[in-house]
């Protein structure tokens, strides 16, 4: 082999695997975000967290607190609430009420998904965003409605509330 070959193969490898390497290194430097992010606000990781583009939500069974991120805006929101406080958790799909009966949305339909969190005395309700169609792109929107469901349903039975 000559050393223009060489040359030629090594420039090649570098432009095809070089674009993949930064978009790897991009995607998970969201992840990083949000991550750091929710151990600022608990002290640490909680061992029950889940971290989907550039949002979060963790559960710290020491203070049972439920930690909520989200890096889609300029100003970031991030959210610390108590769960014994928690009388009323629903999945929300365009503002309304997605019945408990249903498994996966029509994609074209959907342009926002949210769990709503209602504290004892109504003193605050927390709207905690999972989907935005500007933002996670219509194909997305099966994974964070299944998302949603998933902690509605383990903050149900965390606190006995009926969940189907």
């Amino acid at each position: 082999m000559e050393t223009k070959e060489m040359i030629m193969y090594v420039v090649i490898v570098i432009a095809c695997v070089l674009p993949v390497v930064l978009f790897v290194r991009a995607a998970s430097s969201k992840s990083r975000l949000v991550i750091s992010s929710i151990k600022k606000l608990a002290g640490r990781l909680p061992a029950r967290h889940d971290v989907w583009l550039s949002r979060g939500m963790a559960f710290d069974e020491a203070t049972r607190q439920l930690f909520y991120v989200n890096h889609d805006t300029a100003a970031a929101i991030a959210e610390t609430i108590p769960v014994d406080g928690i009388i009323s958790c629903q999945v929300m799909v365009n503002g309304k009420n997605a019945p408990d009966s249903k498994k996966t949305l029509d994609m074209a339909d959907v342009q926002e998904i949210e769990l709503h969190l209602l504290t004892s005395g109504a003193t605050a309700t927390y709207q905690l965003r999972f989907f935005i169609l500007e933002v996670d792109g219509p194909f997305q929107a099966n994974f964070h409605f299944q998302l949603a469901r998933k902690w509605k349903k383990w903050l149900g039975e965390l606190k006995g509330m009926k969940v189907a």
